[in-house]
């Protein structure tokens, strides 16, 4: 039963890095007019690529902590209905709450250095010729 919980909770992480990945690919492509815009004034790569890895951690620690919490607030409600066939606890272990938002973030950050560094090359001049 543990083997397969962590092949969901595997494959669970898979598909958050996949989406997590097309979304900050799609916003590169329709940020594109506003990262030439900020390359002209002066952005270098790094800047852009911190711009875009910053928006990253922040979807990643917010869907990190939403989903610790979702789950254990499920566990919380559903705990007292298996009680009585079983004997369940929650409760609230700080030590994996710090452990999932960890995970969360690097799978953010690995997910999204590929876009953000397509961000950061983009061409000031390409960019500004679409406006």
């Amino acid at each position: 039963m543990v083997n397969s919980l962590f092949g969901i909770s595997g494959i669970i992480l898979l598909i958050s890095a996949l989406i997590i990945f097309t979304n900050i690919l799609a916003s590169v492509n329709e940020r594109t007019k506003e990262i030439g815009i900020l390359r002209t004034i002066g952005y270098k790569q790094n800047h852009i690529m911190r711009v875009i890895l910053t928006e990253i951690l922040v979807i990643s620690f917010v869907s990190g902590l939403l989903g610790y919490l979702l789950g254990w607030g499920v566990s919380m409600i559903v705990s007292p209905i298996l009680s009585g066939t079983t004997n369940v606890k929650v409760s609230f272990d700080w030590i994996l709450f710090i452990l999932s938002i960890f995970i969360s973030l690097g799978i953010g950050i690995i997910a999204g250095i590929y876009p953000a560094t397509k961000a950061s090359k983009i061409d000031p001049i390409v960019a500004l010729r679409a406006l």
